[in-house]
Formats: C-alpha cells, structure tokens, sequence
C-alpha cells in the first residue's frame, strides 16, 4: 500500500470509519457507563501541533484537581495550520496518553477522505485548507 493509502486507512481508522459509505453516515454517539470527570472539548485544532500540545499540557495541569483521568475531545483536526501529518502522527502513536481521547470527524476530516475516495472532488477540500495539508505532507 502507498504512503497516502496507509495515511487514509490511519485516518479512517483514528475516526471509526471502515469503509467510504461509513463516512457519510450518521456518527455514533459518545456514551459513558460511568462519565468521565472532566471532559474537555477541543474544536478546530486545523493542523496545529504545537499549539495542541500546549493545550495539552494546561490540561494536565487542570485535571489534576480531579481524581480521575480527563477525557479529550477532538475536531476538526486538520487543514490550514502548518502541521496537519505532524499532528496526526502525534495522535495516531501507540504510546500511553496522558488522557482519552476521542476524535469526531469534522466537515474538514469528511472532506478530505472524500478527496481520497475520489480526487475529482478536489477543489471542495483543497479551498477549505487542504493545501496546507499537502504542504504538511511535503506535496506542492
């Protein structure tokens, strides 16, 4: 499988999806026998690493008045920061964090796999930030 491919399926994988028609159904929900303690959300993240570990870090640092792990919550991870692949290798390793964490697949996410899928559809991901992406990839 080539790199792009293995990036796709990674992606899919990060966000439940099997297979393409997955990604155009209605998501599951989120549901907790027990709820977390603290839940933090995060929305538009859009290729940031550096700025998500920092974020990360201050969430560390709060949770710690709490006696239970917090649980992070995810979106739009990728598209017009500078570090779209960086970030999703980040959160991809198979290491111990420090907390949960739970990706949603944002209308960035949907649009990139539909590019994937069918590349014809180029101009609708490549508008919305999918340059940087590329660009994060070291693809002109």
């Amino acid at each position: 499988m080539n790199r792009g491919g293995l990036k796709v399926q990674l992606l899919s994988g990060l966000f439940g999806i099997k297979n393409r028609a997955a990604a155009i159904l209605p998501r599951l929900r989120l549901v907790w026998q027990t709820p977390p303690t603290a839940i933090y959300a995060i929305g538009d993240v859009h290729g940031s690493l550096t700025l998500f570990e920092q974020l990360e870090s201050e969430i560390d640092s709060d949770a710690r008045q709490y006696d239970s792990a917090a649980t992070i919550v995810l979106g739009d991870l990728l598209d017009r920061g500078p570090s779209s692949a960086q970030l999703l290798d980040y959160l991809l390793l198979e290491r111990g964090h420090r907390h949960p964490r739970y990706c949603l697949i944002g209308n960035h996410e949907a649009l990139f796999l539909e590019f994937f899928a069918d590349p014809s559809l180029k101009a609708d991901w490549l508008d919305v930030g999918g340059l940087d992406t590329l660009a994060s990839y070291g693809i002109s």
